[in-house]
């Protein structure tokens, strides 16, 4: 079931079949070229990443099938900070990380077989200083988002909707809420809709709204969450489902005709940034997977800018405080990883459309 999470993009099976209009793209209507510039992140220390977030001081990347979890670079004092978090189910160690994000000077991350939601700080990567456990709730949950010291969101197979609002100190769940870009006639599971949609998520805590989009599929959704009780969907987009047969065990098979449409969602106070691929797997270059895409919306889901980048991308994150936006990549020639960033435009050109 873990792997089917992970690296369910990788299974597929035979069939030819017409390319979709992409109804994401459509909105906009200028798409600019995207020029990246290298991160002094030392290449050598670039383990296997497949997440990344950052403050205004420090990148943290996080990587799957290494000894470690996590790589610190403060890109301030352009120094390699090291690898923490040790990959176990030990005290301090880390099982599988299927969330990375920034609250404040905190890293704060997902530990999907631990089922612990936990947090380090930027100056001590290596130590957790608090998790917080959801074991007493029988659903399996994929994601955990930090909302505040007392709430988290959570993703997974819950009963009839596909994010839920759980309280930290209860161990339990408060609110379900959310709906699937599935047809209404299939017939299948919440742990079978859950894997057919793959969501990437991020919660941006001074507007308090959050961005959900599909790997899997081309679909995002706002939602307001200023009402924990009540979240409300401020807007829905995309017209792509997901293609996919039933698999052994509940879960799915991705079929060739399959869309991978956003790899990843990040952002600030300012604005929403989506990796976007829009294409089929047999599309990406040989042990490439990613996106080629930046698309940025605000906080109301109104698209603002589109932009074409020259080479495949892993994972984004957005600076805090500043339109600096980076990203992590393969090399296809060298299988080497580099950082990159791209200086996106100034805050007063986004606040005319919040």
């Amino acid at each position: 079931m873990i792997s089917s999470l992970l690296f369910s993009f990788l299974l597929f099976s035979m069939s030819d079949h017409q390319v979709e209009e992409d109804g994401i793209l459509s909105e906009f209507t200028v798409i600019t070229k995207g020029n990246t510039e290298k991160v002094n992140f030392p290449k050598h220390e670039i383990l296997n990443p497949i997440m990344m977030t950052c403050t205004d001081r420090i990148i943290a990347l996080s990587n799957v099938f290494k000894p470690t979890h996590l790589s610190v670079y403060d890109y301030r004092a352009s120094s390699f900070m090291g690898h923490f978090l040790n990959a176990g189910r030990g005290n301090g160690e880390v099982s599988i990380m299927t969330t990375l994000k920034t609250h404040g000077e905190e890293l704060y991350f997902w530990d999907l077989n631990k089922r612990q939601l936990s947090t380090v700080r930027t100056n001590n990567p290596g130590h957790i200083i608090n998790s917080v456990s959801f074991v007493k709730t029988n659903e399996q949950i994929f994601k955990v988002y930090r909302i505040n010291d007392d709430m988290s969101l959570g993703t997974g197979p819950f009963k009839g909707y596909p994010f839920a609002i759980m309280d930290n100190k209860a161990d339990s769940i408060t609110t379900l809420f959310g709906i699937y870009p599935l047809a209404e006639d299939d017939d299948l599971n919440d742990t079978q809709k859950a894997y057919a949609c793959q969501w990437n998520c991020h919660y941006e805590p001074e507007r308090k709204k959050m961005v959900a989009a599909t790997t899997c599929g081309s679909f995002i959704a706002f939602y307001e969450l200023k009402a924990l009780n009540k979240p409300a969907l401020v807007c829905k987009k995309g017209n792509i489902l997901p293609k996919f047969a039933k698999a052994k065990g509940g879960s799915v098979k991705f079929l060739p005709h399959n869309t991978y449409g956003f790899i990843d969602v990040a952002g600030n106070a300012h604005y929403c940034v989506a990796l976007y691929w829009g294409k089929r797997y047999d599309d990406y270059p040989q042990d490439i997977f990613g996106g080629d895409m930046l698309l940025i919306y605000d906080w109301n889901g109104n698209p603002i800018k589109a932009i074409k980048l020259n080479s495949i991308y892993r994972a984004i994150t957005v600076t805090p405080d500043s339109d600096t936006i980076l990203l992590v990549r393969k090399n296809e020639r060298t299988s080497e990883f580099v950082v990159e960033k791209l200086c996106l435009l100034t805050s007063q050109q986004v606040q005319r459309y919040n």
